[in-house]
């Protein structure tokens, strides 16, 4: 009784959600007869892509919102083991998250002291052009006298 209950409300769900399609389809605007039943074939084969079909649950094989565990080999955790696997995966994210933290920090110390070379030999070619126009202007006052 309860299998035929589930089949006919998986069969009242995919009928809804095939006639909620094409009254979608019928607001899209003006189009000719055949593609109308093109894309009533193409929505139908889309809510059954979506999710939307008439499998009956009860015989399903999907996994969907089920919490895989790998220990599970028959027993349950105990609270106490429980939390020290939580504490282990903690330990190691924080171990992890503390290595990526100092490689950004060195990566950005690499980069500030490239950045600092740089400009110290941007200073070094402005004091250069300066002495050379400076040098310059000598010559043409020398010049014009």
């Amino acid at each position: 009784q309860e299998q035929a209950i589930m089949a006919a409300n998986s069969s009242d769900q995919s009928s809804s959600a095939v006639g909620e399609a094409t009254s979608t389809e019928t607001n899209e605007g003006p189009s000719t007869s055949t593609s109308n039943a093109n894309s009533t074939n193409t929505s139908s084969n889309l809510d059954a892509s979506s999710g939307t079909s008439s499998v009956d649950p009860a015989t399903s094989t999907s996994c969907v919102g089920v919490k895989r565990n790998s220990l599970d080999d028959g027993h349950d955790e105990t609270p106490e083991e429980k939390r020290s696997r939580l504490l282990e995966r903690n330990r190691i994210a924080a171990a992890k998250c503390r290595q990526k933290k100092k490689q950004a920090q060195e990566s950005l110390q690499h980069q500030a002291s490239d950045l600092t070379q740089k400009n110290t030999g941007l200073h070094s070619i402005v004091n250069d052009l300066r002495e050379e126009a400076l040098r310059l202007k000598n010559q043409l006052l020398a010049h014009s006298t």
